[in-house]
């Protein structure tokens, strides 16, 4: 990915998810899988509109009707880099949403995967004891 610049002008590490997703890459974040797959569910389908959205980016790409001169040129070319090509462009920072969201997504998707192996690790010890005292 690279630097990705956020559409509040951060870059990628300067954001909180990216400090929880190296929290929840140590271990040291989990989340009730109940309570995270409402969230999971809806950050997932955000993610897909944004990828429908990156596919529609090369249709506005190709903005005409300025005329057959140097200045309607001119205009298409500002377009262009409008919709894609220029550090402010839609698809510039709709490849930011998406590493964002694609970001969130994995460090709800690890916490998740703490807190059942977390729990597994309880309920083996949990039955171990049992077995001890009966």
């Amino acid at each position: 990915i690279g630097e990705v610049r956020t559409a509040l002008g951060g870059t990628m590490a300067d954001t909180n998810w990216d400090k929880l997703k190296a929290s929840a890459g140590s271990g040291e974040l989990a989340l009730d899988p109940d309570a995270g797959a409402g969230f999971l569910k809806q950050m997932k389908e955000h993610l897909g509109a944004l990828d429908s959205a990156m596919k529609g980016v090369s249709a506005i790409r190709l903005v005409g009707g300025f005329g057959n001169c140097p200045t309607g040129w001119a205009l298409e070319g500002r377009f262009a880099k409008k919709a894609d090509g220029g550090s402010d462009s839609l698809a510039t920072q709709l490849r930011a949403h998406i590493a964002e969201t694609q970001l969130i997504i994995d460090t709800v998707e690890q916490s998740i995967k703490n807190f059942r192996e977390t729990d597994a690790q309880n309920s083996a010890k949990i039955k171990a004891k049992t077995r001890e005292l009966t």
